[in-house]
């Protein structure tokens, strides 16, 4: 199961049907990192926007626990 990490940041794509983001997306450590990925995901797709989502918790409706 992917876990994303709590201050990693990860891109997704906004298009006409609404916004994606991959089945495992890469975790980025900071926001330039991530800044340049979309940059290079958006020369290489042009028909998509590239936006860039800081991970700030994650809960499951188990019992209902952040982490």
């Amino acid at each position: 199961m992917l876990r994303l990490t709590n201050g990693t940041f990860i891109v997704g794509s906004i298009s006409d049907v609404g916004i994606s983001i991959a089945k495992e997306p890469k975790q980025h450590a900071s926001s330039i990192i991530a800044k340049r990925e979309a940059e290079r995901l958006a020369q290489s797709d042009g028909s998509k926007e590239f936006t860039v989502f800081q991970v700030v918790g994650t809960v499951k409706a188990v019992g209902v626990a952040w982490s």
